[in-house]
């Protein structure tokens, strides 16, 4: 054998533990294009973006480019596309009407967490199609994110939508939901929707449900879960804030601090804290004001003009309320847990 090709070598590689049962053999075979179908409980819809990759694949068509698509037979003769509608359409444009392919007999559920096996750590990927997948597939976490939103009389979205087609108690982050209910369990996170749902502006705001607000406003609820015991009116703590006030001073918070030379937390954190200090006076008439969204922030000395550098003042030990996570850290979380 020439020098440039190797075996297959394991011999540094560790081995699971031996079992028999790797699942139902594949089949491989050639299959019309005709007789596959896209089953919408669990796959990616065709949106403009996918269009346009489907094209692109089109346009570059080869079949030493084209890897089996994954499917599974279905009633009436056809087969569930579970990976590889793609490279399907792609085929269809370029007039070819069958396409190899890797026939595995599974249920829907499996087929759902098959696909969700195939593509979680795809870029293109969302937390909707991963959320989307996993409830066909019959996941506890994701039914039990379901239940939970449905629980406060919201609903988990299962797919994106523009900002004017939203609606009060639609929930689109649901990384950050789901990382929620992990960390306090599902009450704490329902009592917070359900008291921003019952409001009259939760009722009638859909931008009270966006990431920016929904966020801060879960986090400080599920912080207090306590208060639930003494039965506060969080609809009309609602009604009765003015969150455009909070926003506006985090803002001038975050702004001043950029001027001075200051550590400027996440917005979200600032907004989080008000929202806290002002349910907590709710609760508690008569306790001292504390100014809103006051985090305690180090502070980093200007040096002077023209002189030599000053050693800035020891910071004072910095408290802040959440650490910001990364959306594709999230993600991927949500992979390894599915």
């Amino acid at each position: 054998m020439q020098g440039h090709f190797r075996r297959v070598d394991i011999g540094d590689m560790k081995a699971p533990p031996a079992r028999e049962d790797f699942g139902p053999a594949p089949d491989l075979r050639w299959l019309e294009i005709a007789d596959m179908v896209i089953d919408g409980r669990y796959q990616r819809e065709i949106g403009p973006r996918n269009i346009r990759s489907i094209e692109a694949i089109a346009r570059a068509f080869e079949w030493a480019k084209f890897s089996p698509v994954l499917v599974a037979p279905v009633e009436g003769g056809k087969f569930a596309v579970i990976d590889g509608q793609h490279r399907i359409h792609a085929a269809a444009l370029c007039g070819i009407l069958s396409v190899p392919c890797q026939s595995v007999n599974l249920a829907t559920r499996e087929q759902a967490a098959a696909f969700t096996a195939v593509n979680g750590n795809t870029v293109k990927i969302t937390a909707f199609h991963i959320y989307r997948a996993a409830l066909a597939a019959g996941e506890p976490w994701a039914c039990g994110m379901r239940d939970c939103v449905e629980a406060a009389g919201c609903r988990a979205m299962t797919g994106a939508t523009s900002t004017a087609q939203k609606k009060p108690g639609e929930i689109y982050c649901l990384t950050f939901i789901r990382e929620r209910i992990a960390r306090t369990g599902p009450e704490p996170v329902t009592w917070a929707l359900d008291g921003l749902r019952r409001s009259d502006r939760g009722g009638a705001e859909p931008w009270l449900w966006g990431y920016a607000f929904l966020r801060p406003w879960v986090l400080a609820l599920t912080a207090r879960f306590d208060l639930r015991r003494g039965g506060v009116d969080l609809a009309g703590f609602v009604d009765a804030l003015d969150i455009r006030r909070i926003e506006r001073e985090a803002d001038a918070r975050i702004d001043g601090l950029r001027r001075t030379g200051g550590v400027t937390p996440p917005r979200h954190d600032l907004i989080e804290a008000a929202l806290g200090e002002e349910l907590d006076r709710f609760v508690n008439p008569g306790q001292a004001p504390v100014p809103p969204a006051a985090l305690v922030v180090p502070r980093i000395a200007a040096p002077t003009v023209k002189s030599a550098p000053v050693s800035p003042a020891p910071a004072k030990e910095v408290r802040l309320t959440r650490a910001d996570r990364a959306f594709g850290a999230a993600l991927a979380a949500m992979k390894g847990g599915a």
